[in-house]
């Protein structure tokens, strides 16, 4: 892996936990199906 690919691939590992982060404290505030389809599309690679 090149240096640009690992770093890349870093964030968007830190950005998927952030992610599940925030889902979860939203998902306490009843936001949770907003969240949901966000999520659909994140983990389909479209952001």
């Amino acid at each position: 892996m090149t240096v640009t690919s690992l770093a890349s691939y870093a964030i968007t590992v830190v950005g998927k936990i952030v992610f599940l982060f925030t889902e979860t404290l939203l998902a306490n505030k009843g936001v949770l199906s907003i969240i949901n389809i966000l999520d659909s599309f994140v983990y389909l690679g479209y952001f």
